[in-house]
């Protein structure tokens, strides 16, 4: 009925009131019509506008947006900048070896020392290069034996030297955690085979532990870890930082400039190896697999 009433309105209208002169009998809207006739922008009325003094500054009223600065980058060391640096770093912590002459003195050390703990940090071009053997530099050498340690770095000290140290290595009793990984790379870089008598504690933590089983925070079941970490945690109940368990962007790099964080990580992996190995020995012994 309203849609008639409308119709004869606009012929009305259209026709300028001539030829029109009924309209019909008037009508009056239900509310209902009303709701129908309302315009759709008169909905939601009762909500406040906001007012354009309190516009937030990230609305898209407020204008553009600011861009962000760009990072500066970090300017890159020469190597002549590098070595100033790393000799800076060994003058604060004697146990970092960079020049010659302290490269000597660690010679003659290894040739008077007896049990002697070994390890390398390793890097590449890529990431995952650190981890395979025909990719993979060494940049650190870990050796530490009755309360002695040197690290040494590889980028500076000479190729001759180096091998010079790892040769009276082969005469001594050593120490790894992992065997596998450092002595085939030790041995590619330098032409010294590390293989006379060696221990390994990687090995003996997983024949000590054969079988075990944790359950870890989230409820999984599995097999204990045999991570240099986590076996001087479970062994010496001592805990060491490891890269896993810092942020990503602050996890160590091995091909730029050292630094105190590098040098602590490198000597936690070879200051609590004879320790560690003591333990296992002992627990090998209770559990009677020696011979394994």
């Amino acid at each position: 009925m309203v849609n008639i009433w409308l119709q004869k309105l606009k012929e009305f209208k259209a026709n300028g009131h001539a030829g029109v002169t009924n309209l019909g009998p008037e009508i009056v809207p239900t509310p209902e019509a009303k709701r129908e006739e309302e315009p759709a922008e008169r909905k939601n009325t009762d909500a406040p506008e906001k007012a354009l003094d309190k516009l937030d500054k990230n609305t898209p009223e407020a204008g553009p947006k600011a861009k962000p600065k760009p990072k500066k980058a970090k300017k890159k060391l020469t190597p002549e900048e590098e070595y100033e640096q790393a000799v800076k770093l060994a003058g604060e912590h004697g146990d970092y070896v960079v020049t010659e002459e302290r490269a000597r003195e660690c010679w003659v050390w290894a040739a008077g020392a007896d049990d002697i703990a070994v390890d390398i940090e390793t890097y590449g071009r890529l990431k995952r290069d650190c981890l395979l053997y025909t990719r993979a530099k060494i940049r650190l050498i870990s050796l530490y034996s009755e309360e002695c340690m040197w690290l040494l770095d590889c980028k500076h000290v000479s190729e001759e030297t180096v091998k010079a140290i790892l040769t009276e290595l082969r005469k001594k009793h050593l120490l790894f955690h992992n065997a596998l990984f450092d002595v085939p790379r030790i041995y590619r870089a330098y032409g010294v085979l590390l293989d006379q008598t060696i221990d390994d504690t990687l090995l003996a933590s997983k024949v000590c532990r054969a079988g075990e089983w944790e359950r870890t925070k989230g409820g999984l079941v599995l097999q204990v870890p045999h991570k240099i970490e986590a076996c001087i945690e479970r062994e010496l109940e001592v805990e060491i930082p490891k890269e896993k368990r810092l942020p990503k962007e602050k996890r160590l790099k091995w091909d730029g400039l050292l630094t105190e964080e590098h040098l602590v990580y490198a000597g936690d992996d070879v200051y609590h190896l004879d320790d560690l190995f003591g333990a296992l020995q002992v627990r090998m012994q209770d559990l009677k697999v020696m011979d394994r």
